[in-house]
C-alpha cells in the first residue's frame, strides 16, 4: 500500500492511495499487503481484491464515522472470486448512527443513510413474540456502517464472496459512541462486522474475532424472490468469536457448517431490541446447516436504573426512574433499591403506584421508612431483556454439543422440522416476562435426540421432574434426560413410567428414596438407565459417589412389561428397607 502513497499512521486520510491500490489490484489480479500501522480511510469501493496484513496486532484499516471500510456496490456484477483477506484488523467507527433504526428508549433515531434491515417480519419485529412463535411486522433491527459490507437489493449481481478465504481477521469498534458519556460501554449506533447481503458461496471463514459492534455477522434474506440458481450454500465458519448485541444472523443458505462459534451478547444499546445470539431463520428449500459446539452467553454490560421514592405524611407520592432506565437491565425478579426523600411514617398503609416518564408503572407496596431507611421494589418485567434470544427455524439441521444458553436467562425458539440435536444444551434459561409471568427455557417441537437437563423441568420432586423431561422426548428418536445435576437424597413420589423408545436417563450421584416403581411399558425399545460411577463408602449413600435407589415398596422396583432391548448400567445399586 505504501507504494501507492499510503502513510498508515492512524491520522492521515489514506483513502485516495488505498483506492488507487485496489483499482490496480483489480485490473492486474494481484494481492495487496497492508503494512505495519493503521491506514485510515473513508469507504473504499471494493471489488473483492485480496488483502493481507502482517498480523492482527500489526496491520489495520480504520474507517471514518458512519462509513463502511470495505464496501461493494449494491448487487455488484464485477466481483472477483478466490478472495483472500487475512492477518489484519478492521476498525469500524461507531460515532454516528447511519442505520434506519427508529428512536427507542434513550437512543435517538438513525439517519437512515444506509437502509439495511434485518429479520423482517420475524419474532423480533414489532408485535412479534418468540414465546408463542408469533411473527411481527417490519424489521427486527437495522444495520449501519460495517467493516465489510456487500449489500444487495434484488440478487441480480449474483454471489458476493465465492471460493473465498477470510481468516485471522479482527473487527473492532472505534470512535466514541454518542451515548458513552452517560452509559459507559454502550453500543447505541448500529455498526456491524460482516454484512453479506450479496451472499457468499463455497467460502471459508476462519479465526475471526468481532468485538464492540451492534451486529456481528449478518447474511440477510433478499427483500424480493431470489433469482433462479442464486444461493448462499456450502460455506464454513470456524472459530468465530463475537461480542455484540446481535451475534450471528443468517436467513439464507443451505449446507453451511458452523464450528466453534462463540457469541457474547447483551443489550447495552439503550434500544428496545432484544439481544440475539444465534439466529438461523430459513424458509423454503434452504436447509441442512450443521452446528458444532456453538456457545451463546449473555454479556452483562448493563446499568441498573436507580429509582427515587418521594413520600409525605405516610403516603408515597411518587417514584422516579433514573436516566439509566431502559439500558437493557433485566432484574429477573430481583429487588431494585429505592431512595427516600421527604417524610413518611414507619408503617404507611396505602399501596400507591406512580408512572415515570417512560410510562412504566411500579407498585411501591407497603414499605416502612425513616430518614436513614432504604427499601426496595420488585421491578421485574419493566425493562427489555438483556438475556439473549436464539431462533432456530428451518429444516434438516444438526446440532452437536455446545450450549446455546451458557449464562442464566434467555431462551431458544426452536422451529426446525426434521432436525436433530445431540447433547446440545438448548434450554436451561427462563426468566421474567414484561408485564409479569415467566417463560420456559425452551420453545421446542421435540428436537430429535435432544439432551435435556432434568432440573430445568417443572415438578414437586426428582421423580416428577424426570417424568416431565421424559414426556418431551421425540416419540420416534427419543433423547436424553440428564439428571446428573441433583445431589443428596431425592424423592420419587409416584411411579416413573418410560414409554418413549430410544430414551436414555443419566442418573445423579444421589440417593433416590422411594416406594414407587420404575416401569418400562410394553413395546418400548432401547431404554437405558445410566447411573453415576460408584466410588465406595456405604451401599446406601449416593452422596458418596454412586446412584442409589433406596426402595421401600413391595413389588419389583424396575418393571419391564415385555422383553425388549433395554439396559441398566452397573454404575448404581439399589437397596431395600
Amino acid at each position: 500500500m505504501k507504494e501507492f502513497g499510503a502513510v498508515c499512521d492512524g491520522v492521515t486520510d489514506d483513502t485516495n492511495a488505498l483506492q488507487v491500490a485496489l483499482n490496480f489490484a483489480q485490473a492486474h489480479a494481484v494481492a495487496l499487503t497492508i503494512p505495519q500501522g493503521t491506514c485510515k480511510t473513508r469507504s473504499l469501493n471494493w471489488h473483492g481484491e485480496s488483502l493481507g496484513g502482517l498480523g492482527k496486532q500489526v496491520s489495520a484499516l480504520m474507517g471514518f464515522p458512519g462509513q463502511d471500510v470495505l464496501a461493494t456496490v449494491t448487487d455488484s456484477t464485477n466481483l472477483l472470486a478466490n478472495t483472500r483477506i487475512h492477518d489484519l484488523t478492521i476498525y469500524v467507527d461507531q460515532s454516528v448512527d447511519v442505520s434506519c433504526s427508529p428512536a427507542e428508549k434513550r437512543a435517538p433515531a438513525g439517519s437512515c443513510a444506509l437502509g439495511r434491515l434485518l429479520e423482517n417480519n420475524s419474532i423480533f419485529s414489532a408485535g412479534g413474540n418468540g414465546l408463542t412463535g408469533t411473527a411481527g411486522t417490519g424489521a427486527g433491527w437495522a444495520v449501519g456502517n460495517c467493516a465489510i459490507a456487500m449489500p444487495a437489493a434484488t440478487g441480480s449481481g449474483g454471489n458476493g464472496l465465492r471460493v473465498a478465504e477470510i481468516e485471522n481477521l479482527a473487527i473492532a469498534a472505534t470512535g466514541v459512541d454518542p451515548m458513552a458519556a452517560q452509559y459507559p460501554g454502550a453500543h447505541s449506533t448500529h455498526t456491524c462486522g460482516l454484512y453479506l447481503a450479496q451472499w457468499p458461496q463455497w467460502s471459508e471463514f476462519r479465526n475471526i474475532d468481532i468485538r464492540g459492534v451492534n451486529t456481528g455477522i449478518a447474511i440477510p434474506a433478499l427483500p424480493v424472490t431470489a433469482p433462479a440458481g442464486l444461493n448462499a450454500d456450502s460455506n464454513r465458519w470456524q472459530n468465530i468469536t463475537i461480542q455484540a448485541t446481535h451475534g450471528f444472523t443468517a436467513a439464507a443458505g443451505s449446507n453451511n457448517v458452523l464450528d466453534n462459534v462463540v457469541a457474547l451478547v447483551g443489550n447495552s444499546a439503550a434500544t428496545a431490541e432484544p439481544p440475539t445470539g444465534l439466529v438461523l431463520d430459513f424458509a423454503g428449500a434452504q436447509q441442512g446447516w450443521t452446528v458444532r459446539n456453538a456457545v451463546v452467553l449473555p454479556a452483562w454490560n448493563a446499568v441498573q436504573p436507580q429509582l427515587a421514592l418521594t413520600a409525605s405524611g405516610g403516603a408515597v407520592t411518587g417514584v422516579t426512574a433514573g436516566p439509566e432506565h431502559g439500558l437493557g437491565f433485566d432484574p429477573y425478579g430481583t429487588q431494585v433499591p429505592l431512595k427516600f426523600s421527604g417524610s413518611c411514617t414507619l408503617r404507611p398503609r396505602p399501596t400507591s403506584t406512580a408512572t415515570d416518564r417512560s410510562d412504566h408503572q411500579r407498585d411501591a407496596g407497603r414499605t416502612g421508612c425513616s430518614g436513614t431507611t432504604t427499601a426496595s421494589v420488585n421491578a421485574a418485567g419493566n425493562w427489555d431483556t438483556s438475556a439473549p434470544v436464539n431462533l432456530i427455524a428451518g429444516q434438516s439441521m444438526s446440532f452437536f454439543g455446545g450450549n446455546l444458553l451458557k449464562g442464566n436467562g434467555g431462551y431458544t425458539v426452536w422451529n426446525a422440522a426434521g432436525s436433530q440435536s445431540y447433547e446440545t444444551q438448548l434450554d436451561g434459561g427462563g426468566g421474567t416476562l414484561r408485564g409479569g409471568g415467566s417463560y420456559a427455557g425452551l420453545v421446542a417441537n421435540s428436537p430429535m435426540g435432544s439432551a435435556n437437563p432434568v432440573d430445568q423441568f417443572p415438578g414437586t420432586d426428582f421423580g416428577a421432574k424426570l417424568q416431565a423431561c421424559l414426556g418431551t422426548l421425540n416419540a420416534t428418536y427419543g433423547g436424553t434426560c440428564d439428571a446428573r445435576n441433583f445431589t443428596g437424597t431425592q424423592s420419587m413420589g409416584s411411579n416413573l413410567t418410560i414409554s418413549t423408545a430410544n430414551a436414555t436417563v443419566l442418573l445423579p450421584c444421589a440417593t433416590i428414596s422411594t416406594a414407587n416403581q420404575v416401569i418400562v411399558t410394553a413395546g418400548t425399545r432401547n431404554v437405558s438407565l445410566r447411573g453415576c460411577a460408584l466410588r465406595g463408602a456405604s451401599t446406601a449413600s449416593g452422596s458418596q459417589g454412586g446412584t442409589v435407589f433406596l426402595y421401600s415398596g413391595t413389588g419389583t422396583m424396575v418393571q419391564v412389561e415385555t422383553r425388549r432391548m433395554w439396559r441398566i448400567r452397573r454404575d448404581f445399586i439399589w437397596t431395600t428397607r
